[in-house]
This record gives structure tokens, sequence and C-alpha cells, in this order.
């Protein structure tokens, strides 16, 4: 189980690169990627690749983190709906499984790892609308 875990990690952090370059080539062939959306694509590489790594180590924080990880992309995907957010509904499927996964395997309480995850909803929930309106207030119209 802990070998499924480790390669369901990897397979996140893989298909959250993927979809994220594809969109970056996608997006910079019709214009130059500025730096709004290319904060929330850098933090969510970032964020998988985290996540991959401590689950590969097999560190103790790995299942709180990936509930983190998980609630993260949640709020991401379901923020940028109308745009690309969607695409990024595999690596949420991905996270959420093996957040389930692990939390039954080491019979673990889901209910304090859903607070969890709905905290850092909630602040990416935050942060997303700090930097829009941070970036609306610099750029001139």
């Amino acid at each position: 189980m802990k070998r499924l875990e480790q390669l369901l990690a990897i397979a996140g952090m893989v298909v959250c690169l993927v979809v994220t370059l594809l969109l970056w080539l996608s997006i910079s062939a019709d214009q130059p990627v500025w730096s709004f959306p290319s904060l929330y694509f850098v933090e969510l590489v970032f964020l998988s690749g985290v996540n991959a790594v401590l689950w590969a180590l097999g560190k103790p924080s790995r299942i709180p983190i990936n509930w983190a990880v998980t609630g993260i992309f949640c709020v991401f995907m379901l923020f940028g709906a109308f745009s690309v957010g969607f695409l990024y509904l595999p690596t949420v499927l991905i996270f959420g499984f093996l957040a389930i996964l692990a939390d039954l395997r080491t019979k673990q309480k889901i209910g304090l790892h859903l607070v969890i995850f709905l905290i850092a909803g909630v602040l990416q929930a935050a942060y997303m609308f700090s930097i829009y309106k941070l970036f609306y207030l610099v750029t001139p119209f």
C-alpha cells in the first residue's frame, strides 16, 4: 500500500506538471504569461512537487500536507472553473484519493484532516483574492 501511495503522489505531480506546461505553452503562444496566472502555475507545480517528495521520503507530515495541498488545488480548480481550473481535476482526484487511502490505511481521523483541507482552501482563497486585489490596484487601466 505504501508503494501505491508513493506512485499516486508522483502521478499527481506528473499530471500537474504536464497540465501546467501545456497551459503555459498554449497561453504564451497568444500572449505573454504575465505575473498573475504564472504565480498560480508555479505554486501548483511547487506544491505537487513538495507533496511527491514527502511521500517518496516517507515523512510523517506527508498525510496532513497532502490534505492541505488537495484543499489548495480544489479551491484553485473551483475559482478557475471558467478558464483552466477544471484541467486540474485529475490532480485533485489523485491527491484526494491518496489522502483518503492513506487515512484509511493508517486508521487516522479523516475529520481532523478535513479541517486541514478546509483551512488550506480558505487560505488559498484569501491568497488568490489578495493577489487579485493587489494586481488590479497596482496595474493602471
